[in-house]
């Protein structure tokens, strides 16, 4: 995957290209931004579309890895989709995780601060239990 900056249109030095999920993985990946934990750049959340439902957290200062975690259980392969957003409202984004194909639908959220503590979960009402769930968010 490639990172530019957003006003020059140029590869970032410290995260320009890299393979998030090894050069095995054949898979697509759902990209979010936000500065979780404090941090004062960017960190750049990635989550696996196949296999895994993996979420990976890479520092936006230095492109090390800060964090990986399975938003949903290990027996489940269809994948993850990742937004991010301040859902309990401390002012930290946080992220918010959908399944991939064949997912139930169930929706998680994660604190963006502490990283990785399960904050919330639901299950939207037209949560198609096939299709997994796409995301957006704001705030």
């Amino acid at each position: 995957m490639h990172v530019f900056d957003g006003v020059a249109h140029t590869p970032l030095p410290n995260l320009g290209a890299f393979l998030a999920f090894g050069p095995s993985f054949h898979g697509g990946v759902t990209v979010a931004s936000a500065r979780l934990g404090g941090d004062t750049n960017a960190d750049v959340i990635v989550g696996a579309t196949s296999g895994l439902p993996e979420v990976k957290v890479f520092r936006g200062s230095d492109g090390s890895l800060k964090g990986d975690f399975l938003a949903y259980s290990a027996a489940f392969h269809g994948g993850v989709r990742v937004a991010v957003g301040d859902i309990n409202g401390d002012g930290t984004p946080d992220i918010v995780t959908g399944p991939g194909r064949g997912g139930a639908g169930e929706v998680h959220g994660f604190d963006g601060g502490t990283l990785f503590g399960i904050e919330f979960f639901f299950v939207p009402a037209s949560a198609a239990p096939s299709g997994g769930v796409w995301l957006a968010s704001g705030g």
